[in-house]
């Protein structure tokens, strides 16, 4: 009979032992169930953060170019209102002098948006006309 109390008492112990460890078994898959989705979460919020880097430096190239081109207006619309002023010379200097504020030598100043220069000036005014 002191057999039989000894092997009850091993058998409530592990019952004991199975209830505490399955608990913690069930804490434990809790958390790694919830570790997994912040993972899979980081994961996602990791290519959001990849396409906007993407779209951020996009809008920056854009916005850097479209400066550029705005001062090659501005200079073009000065240069046109020189010469509908009667101003040919002083429009041939500002051009000659815009270029060589903006590196004329750089190969990057001779791009292929730049219009031909027979296109410029405009169709019934000469830069170049300098009379005396």
């Amino acid at each position: 009979m002191s057999r039989m109390k000894d092997l009850d008492t091993r058998l409530s112990g592990m019952e004991e032992w199975h209830e505490v460890h399955s608990q913690a078994f069930a804490t434990l898959a809790h958390k790694l169930d919830a570790l997994l989705h912040l993972m899979k979460d980081m994961v996602l919020l990791e290519g959001k953060i990849e396409s906007m880097e993407e779209s951020v430096c996009e809008r920056l190239a854009r916005m850097e170019a479209s400066q550029v081109d705005s001062g090659k207006l501005v200079d073009r619309l000065i240069e046109m209102t020189m010469v509908q002023q009667g101003q040919g010379t002083e429009a041939a200097v500002h051009r000659a002098q815009s270029r060589l504020d903006n590196n004329f030598s750089s190969p990057q100043s001779w791009t292929a948006d730049e219009p031909p220069e027979d296109i410029w000036p405009p169709p019934g005014a000469d830069v170049m006309d300098i009379r005396g």
